[in-house]
């Protein structure tokens, strides 16, 4: 994290593929990130990523890339493009700096590199009683992942290439959280109840992280926990409290979903 805030980067090069403008960053003890600018794309949100990353390591899930917000100068930044001016345009075109200074996430640079992955065959029926459930590890980690892309609002992991492994055969990562937290989207109290709710099995730790938190819970509420985390980064505040309103409304609807679970299917739900 402090390599994210405050190390010297040493170069800044063009990062392909992605509807999103990325740009890839070197520092100069040779590690890399990834830096995804405040940008007019509105499923391109900088401020969820970061939001993402805390709201994980919150969770005790482990599978978000650390992110930091970091601004940056666009002169640098156009001066390092100058060889690509396709690039050099659409940093003009698409970035929302003031002045000079251009805010975005920087986002650790995963190692081994990322593969696309798809769920495994049967998931579904495998992530509900009495199925068996076979490759804990695997099989849980989907539900995991269902369960969090519930809670962040994130639309678009199933729009392809934003399901992954950490290298072929890896564990599953929840990378690209881009278009989550959106504040359009709060405003309208929208939820991912599909595919969340087709499943009825998911891993025990998770549960008791999320029951953790809430109304009346020990940990209080989840949003006011995020909050406190996020005043930590360089940029907050991050998310206005419409969206954490947003955010403890989801958390409320996930609660009730896996208490229906355990209703319906006792300690086979919770593995």
């Amino acid at each position: 994290m402090r390599r994210l805030t405050t190390g010297e980067i040493q170069e800044a090069v063009v990062n392909g593929g992605g509807s999103s403008l990325t740009i890839r960053l070197r520092f100069v003890d040779g590690q890399r990130a990834l830096f995804k600018p405040a940008q007019r794309l509105p499923g391109s949100n900088h401020r969820a990523e970061i939001a993402a990353y805390h709201l994980d390591r919150l969770l005790g899930l482990g599978r978000v890339a650390p992110a930091a917000g970091r601004p940056l100068s666009l002169r640098w930044l156009q001066a390092q493009l100058a060889g690509d001016p396709a690039t050099q345009e659409r940093l003009t075109r698409e970035a929302l700096p003031a002045g000079d200074r251009l805010e975005g996430a920087l986002i650790a640079w995963h190692t081994p590199a990322p593969v696309v992955a798809e769920p495994p065959r049967d998931w579904v029926e495998k992530l509900n009683p009495p199925g068996p459930l076979q490759g804990a590890e695997n099989g849980l980690a989907w539900s995991d992942m269902v369960l969090f892309d519930a809670l962040i609002d994130n639309t678009d992991r199933w729009s392809g290439g934003n399901v992954m492994t950490l290298g072929s055969g890896g564990p599953l990562i929840f990378l690209d959280n881009a278009s989550a937290f959106l504040g359009y989207r709060a405003r309208q109290h929208a939820f991912l109840s599909r595919p969340l709710g087709q499943l009825c099995r998911f891993r025990k730790g998770t549960v008791q992280a999320l029951r953790r938190l809430g109304a009346g819970a020990p940990g209080g509420l989840l949003s006011d926990a995020l909050r406190s985390s996020l005043r930590k980064d360089p940029l907050a505040p991050l998310l206005d409290e419409v969206v954490l309103a947003a955010l403890e409304e989801r958390h409320e609807r996930i609660l009730q979903h896996l208490q229906r679970c355990e209703q319906a299917h006792g300690a086979e739900a919770f593995r």
